[in-house]
């Protein structure tokens, strides 16, 4: 599953390249941050997809007898994120080496990218758990995703923002707390409602 994302992202990076190559430079900061996001947002869709994928028949059961439902969507989570993050910041290296970074202020998009790996995790991995009880897990994941990681988008967009500028800091803080209680929020759903589809 990691090596297929980064498949995916290193190939998608380097579609834009060749189909952008004139019209995108290190100072059109909204291009550079519309296509990061857009990159990075389909990698993380098409990596946590499959995080309930092998969890059917003999697998299921073997989990059920040696963990709690709890602990599995906790790890999850957990594995998610660091995945996302470590995947995260390989697209960042990769895409600033063929587009150029007109970032500013590293320090704040490493922790936007930090608390994007955290937000992505806690949305997609929950959906990824009720998707795989439908029949077509894709449109399930679609129509269950959009609601929810389209804010976490404009939130993470904003804070992107600030990290062009050199006083991004004194500004980016009410984004990034709304950010994290999304994540509050989610992760507490996750932790309530998984044991309940565990058992379905």
């Amino acid at each position: 599953m990691i090596s297929g994302a980064l498949l995916y992202t290193f190939s998608a990076i380097f579609v834009s390249y060749l189909s952008f190559e004139t019209s995108v430079s290190p100072f059109n900061g909204s291009t550079w941050m519309a296509l990061f996001w857009i990159i990075f947002v389909f990698s993380a869709t098409n990596f946590i997809t499959r995080s309930f994928q092998n969890e059917e028949g003999r697998a299921k059961i073997y989990y059920f007898q040696i963990s709690s439902p709890t602990d599995i969507i906790l790890a999850k989570n957990l594995y998610n994120s660091l995945v996302l993050f470590c995947l995260s910041f390989l697209t960042w290296g990769f895409y600033s080496l063929v587009f150029g970074s007109p970032i500013l202020l590293n320090s704040l998009f490493f922790l936007t990218l930090f608390v994007a790996s955290i937000s992505f995790s806690s949305s997609l991995t929950l959906i990824s758990a009720i998707s795989s009880k439908g029949r077509n897990q894709s449109t399930l994941m679609v129509v269950l995703g959009f609601p929810i990681v389209v804010p976490q988008i404009l939130l993470l967009i904003k804070c992107t923002e600030f990290a062009f500028l050199s006083s991004g800091w004194e500004n980016v803080w009410p984004s990034m707390w709304t950010l994290l209680a999304i994540d509050a929020i989610l992760i507490s759903l996750s932790y309530l409602l998984f044991p309940y589809l565990w058992r379905s």
